[in-house]
């Protein structure tokens, strides 16, 4: 299901990534769904594709990343980047 509010430009995603990151770090996750999913889709890119993950490895590759990636964690699989079956993460390729 496409929605066109959620489409942006290539410098309305340069724009939330700078509003939201410093250092390569998240300083606040956005609340609005169309920045948060910016933010998820760029975070994404650290995880390799075709590789299983054990929540513990999933946490060290996400701590460096935001303070709270524990909530990171479950934005990426409630948003569709992650799939988690019996504690086993994976990368959605799209």
């Amino acid at each position: 299901m496409e929605n066109n509010d959620l489409l942006i430009t290539e410098e309305e995603r340069n724009k939330i990534l700078k509003s939201f990151f410093k250092d390569n770090k998240i300083e606040q996750m956005p609340s609005q769904l169309k920045k948060k999913l910016v933010v998820l889709e760029e975070v994404a890119k650290a995880i390799e594709p075709n590789k299983k993950y054990s929540e513990f490895e999933l946490n060290m590759k996400l701590k460096p990343i935001c303070a709270d990636f524990c909530t990171l964690r479950r934005d990426l699989v409630d948003n569709g980047f992650l799939t988690r079956d019996n504690g086993i993460y994976e990368k959605v390729i799209k």
